[in-house]
C-alpha cells in the first residue's frame, strides 16, 4: 500500500515499536510528508529504539520506495530506511 501522509494521522498500516507518544512525529509540519523527530539511541542495535516506526512485509516479494529529507539535521544525525526480517535481512 501506499501512503502520502495527507491525512491527520499515519495510515493504519506503520505500527510504532513501542507505545508513541504524538511528540514523535508530525503530519502537519511539512504538509504531505511525515516529520519524525530524532532521539538518542545506539546506532548499533535498532530494536531498542522506542520511536522506530514501521510496516509489516506486505509479501513474499515487493518493492519499496523511499525520499528522505535529512536537509535540517543536525551534524552526527543518523537517519536512514532499515529491512529488518529473516535470515537474509
Amino acid at each position: 500500500t501506499s501512503d502520502n501522509f495527507a491525512g491527520p494521522t499515519l495510515a493504519p498500516q506503520w505500527q510504532w515499536h513501542a507505545n508513541h507518544e504524538t511528540s514523535w512525529h508530525s503530519l502537519t509540519e511539512r504538509p504531505g510528508h511525515l516529520r519524525l523527530f530524532p532521539a538518542a539511541g545506539n546506532p548499533c542495535d535498532i530494536s531498542k529504539y522506542p520511536r522506530l516506526l514501521g510496516q509489516k512485509f506486505p509479501a513474499s516479494s515487493f518493492t519499496a520506495a523511499v525520499r528522505l529529507d535529512a536537509s535540517g539535521a543536525s551534524p552526527g544525525c543518523i537517519s536512514g530506511l532499515a529491512v529488518v526480517g529473516g535470515g537474509d535481512s
